[in-house]
């Protein structure tokens, strides 16, 4: 099942947003409240991400294991109400056949 979100443009929020993310990696270092994700496809294939409360694709996970994305809908994004807390920094695991870029809306502590 793929999950799709409404999502809330970063100027709405006032919060920081990340480089995107091509290939598995560090989105954000240090503490802070994680306030959504936006994750962009290739139009066909789909992604699957894991996102961890660490410096590395280990610990707390942030979101449901395996979150599996639509790649025929170019946009997709979940955002948290209330925001969840982190505290070692976010690191997401990337997985796609096709090109992803994934930007990570937060608040530093």
């Amino acid at each position: 099942m793929a999950i799709t979100r409404k999502v809330k443009y970063a100027s709405n929020l006032g919060c920081s947003v990340s480089d995107g993310l091509t290939a598995s990696g560090q989105a954000v270092t240090g503490s802070g409240k994680l306030h959504g994700l936006m994750i962009k496809c290739d139009g066909t294939n789909d992604v699957t991400i894991n996102v961890y409360d660490n410096t590395s694709a280990a610990g707390t996970q942030l979101i449901p294991d395996d979150s599996v994305f639509d790649g025929t809908i170019k946009l997709n994004g979940i955002d948290f109400d209330p925001p969840v807390r982190f505290d070692n920094g976010i690191y997401i695991e990337i997985t796609s056949s096709g090109t992803t870029e994934i930007k990570t809306y937060y608040d530093a502590d």
